[in-house]
């Protein structure tokens, strides 16, 4: 039997950059000219200096990921990991402290 490789779950939020205005013709008045706000979850693949790589999904089995994500480390507001056994559960943070609700559900400024 094979070590196989062990991913903790994180939730980021992150500020996006976006585009793209579809449907024809707009003022440049009416662009959004700020950067929005996401919220992502996944298995954190790797962190470093240059930012995050969070997967969708693992296939403990074959060892394998998919549908992968990187997150500039100048983009990412906060962070957190999360417990898998207990959903919303928080573990610990280098960061802030994502604020748990009445629910269970954890909720990520």
């Amino acid at each position: 039997m094979t070590d196989r490789t062990f991913l903790p779950m994180v939730a980021l939020c992150w500020a996006d950059a976006h585009g793209g205005y579809l449907g024809g013709w707009i003022a440049p008045a009416d662009i959004e000219h700020k950067s929005r706000d996401v919220r992502s979850v996944g298995y954190l693949v790797k962190r470093d200096e240059t930012g995050f790589t969070i997967a969708q999904s693992h296939d403990t089995d074959a060892d394998h990921i998919d549908n992968t994500l990187f997150v500039p480390t100048e983009s990412v507001r906060s962070w957190a990991y999360l417990k898998a056994d207990q959903p919303g559960a928080v573990s610990s943070t280098p960061g802030s402290v994502p604020p748990r609700d009445t629910s269970g559900r954890v909720s990520i400024p």
